[in-house]
């Protein structure tokens, strides 16, 4: 494999160094759109209640905190469960370890629901939000950083432009949960190995180590990626901090290349063997030095990855303790569980579930852009491929692993593709070419992209594409965290006061809501009881997530045409009266 030379990056003028300093007022207008992006989370996150999930993390890294027992929750890595419940050691709020659900790890929501609304739960859930604001808006640095570096300024506040009004970024950024997390160091990690490969700057390989195993300690599904970045490591090797200059390779290449070619031309086969045995050996030796070079660079990578994911269990020595929460992954899930799928119902699901998630979840110029950038990407690919290889390889790689691995319950899985597209899909913007009709598409698609986005706040979890006719129409086509989530209980008791509801029968997301502790007078159905309600139900008001809506159409129960709708509270959830 050639090694990295200065022509192996050829999006760059001079790849060995980086484009001229950011101006001042390219900075500017950075700092506005991260400013946008963290002003529509901490919106939404003092509107929304309690997710799923939160429900689970928050008070599970609060217990790793004040106990070091990682009994709750183990089926997800400690690092962002722990970073959001930080503040909480300020808070000091009240956790009942006397409570006999500590002792039940399969209980932990029952154990965190206690905890949170034992306390202020809004209080809590504000404070423990913010670090994924904070995280959320590093990555969209990182995808600025990282598309300026390759195509410059305006690709570059494109591409943050993507970032800044991306729906399904916005909807997951500020909630506690694992999927933003790993979705940021998964980037950076391969951000610093792309700076390190191209620039040879021995702290950027420290770097990309150290957010792989960040990413690695905060969810596991990052470890996927790993293998990835080894083979760049390998394929890409650079003047490294590890070992010789691999420039050498190149020079010893050229001389086993003259060596060859003077025993050729040569007629005394066997005096030029015995002048040049001495020099190929001194060749193979500095060659096999480079190798060894390269695997310990190699090793040690791996080892600082260990090492960082090992360190987020707080200093605990106990090595298995990864693996142990490795195979907890999906152990808490039904094995026959059905799926939902544009009105189908399936055991096991789609393995195309994602992708047909990510068409329908994502805007739709961002579609568009990301194919147009394919394409350019196609037409340039022997010019910008040892740059391209960075975005193209782990997305490829992490979306075959999702598709093949993962539950087909939400787009979210699919995050840590997003930054690598946007960087792509930014390459279609036309600048400095001047090349005026390409340069308006472009701006019009940026401009289709953010209005698309700003219609559905403050309501981004619940966002579908004009493809499939906005969220209106989402639960068509899918269900679970893409519609509903648990999110939007303190908007149902403004709609129903609005409305003069006084009470309703309330089938919410998940039995771990908990509607009275936002005043909602209501009367909550067990499964069996909603089984006999939702064919027969008695007059009245209903308030019904549109999650299970989704649902009831695939088995033939159509509320939305069978009953009057009489307010739908952010597309997640439908108040209907029967009379």
């Amino acid at each position: 494999m050639t090694p990295l030379t200065q022509a192996s990056f050829q999006t760059l003028p001079n790849p060995r160094r980086l484009p001229p300093g950011v101006p001042i007022k390219v900075w500017v207008i950075v700092v506005v759109l991260l400013s946008l992006f963290a002003t529509q989370n901490i919106i939404e996150m003092r509107r929304e209640s309690s997710t799923s999930d939160e429900v689970a993390h928050l008070p599970a890294g609060y217990s790793y905190l004040l106990k070091r027992d990682f009994r709750l929750n183990p089926e997800h890595p400690p690092l962002i469960k722990v970073l959001c419940a930080l503040p909480l050691l300020v808070l000091r709020p009240h956790m009942n370890f006397n409570d006999p659900l500590w002792n039940i790890p399969p209980h932990q929501s029952e154990f965190g629901s206690h905890f949170l609304y034992s306390n202020d739960a809004d209080r809590l859930l504000f404070y423990g939000r913010m670090p994924m604001v904070l995280i959320s808006t590093l990555l969209g640095l990182i995808i600025f950083r990282w598309a300026q570096q390759l195509y410059g300024n305006v690709p570059g506040l494109c591409a943050l432009t993507l970032f800044a009004f991306s729906p399904n970024l916005i909807a997951h950024s500020h909630l506690v949960t694992t999927d933003v997390g790993v979705t940021t160091f998964l980037t950076a990690a391969f951000y610093f190995l792309w700076r390190y490969l191209l620039l040879g700057e021995r702290r950027s390989v420290y770097w990309s180590s150290l957010a792989m195993g960040a990413a690695m300690a905060s969810k596991f599904s990052a470890i996927v990626l790993l293998p990835v970045a080894v083979v760049l490591l390998w394929m890409f090797w650079g003047p490294g901090p590890f070992g010789e200059d691999p420039t050498k390779l190149q020079a010893l290449g050229g001389d086993m290349q003259d060596v060859r070619g003077r025993k050729s031309r040569n007629s005394s086969r066997r005096k030029e063997k015995a002048e040049l045995a001495l020099p190929r050996q001194e060749i193979w030796k500095s060659l096999l030095r480079l190798e060894r070079a390269k695997i310990l660079g190699i090793v040690i990578f791996v080892c600082i990855v260990g090492l960082i994911a090992q360190f987020a269990y707080l200093g605990s020595f106990d090595p298995t303790l990864y693996l142990r929460g490795l195979e907890q992954v999906n152990k808490n899930h039904r094995p026959y569980f059905q799926y939902y799928l544009h009105g189908n119902l399936k055991t096991g699901g789609w393995w195309y579930y994602f992708l047909v998630a990510f068409l329908v979840k994502a805007t739709a110029p961002f579609i568009i852009m990301v194919f147009l950038g394919l394409i350019r990407l196609i037409k340039s690919w022997r010019s910008e491929w040892k740059a391209a290889v960075f975005l193209i390889l782990p997305a490829a790689v992490y979306t075959t692993a999702v598709c093949a691995l993962a539950d087909p319950l939400g787009v979210r899985y699919l995050l840590p593709v997003f930054p690598f597209l946007m960087i792509l899909s930014c390459r279609v913007v036309p600048f400095p070419t001047g090349k005026r009709i390409a340069a308006c598409a472009a701006g019009c698609l940026l401009v289709w992209h953010v209005s698309s986005s700003l219609m559905a706040f403050p309501n981004h979890l619940s966002y579908f594409n004009e493809f499939v006719r906005g969220p209106a129409h989402g639960i068509e086509w899918l269900d679970d965290s893409n519609v509903d989530w648990g999110q939007d209980l303190k908007v149902l008791k403004e709609v129903l006061d609005r409305q003069g509801i006084p009470f309703v029968t309330l089938h919410s997301f998940s039995r771990f809501d908990n509607p009275e502790h936002y005043g909602i007078h209501c009367f909550r159905p067990t499964a069996d009881e909603w089984g006999v309600i939702v064919k027969y139900p008695p007059p009245g008001y209903y308030a019904v997530s549109a999650h299970w809506l989704a649902r009831q159409k695939a088995l033939g129960l159509d509320w939305m045409k069978k009953y009057q709708v009489v307010a739908n509270v952010g597309n997640s959830m439908f108040v209907f009266r029967v009379s």
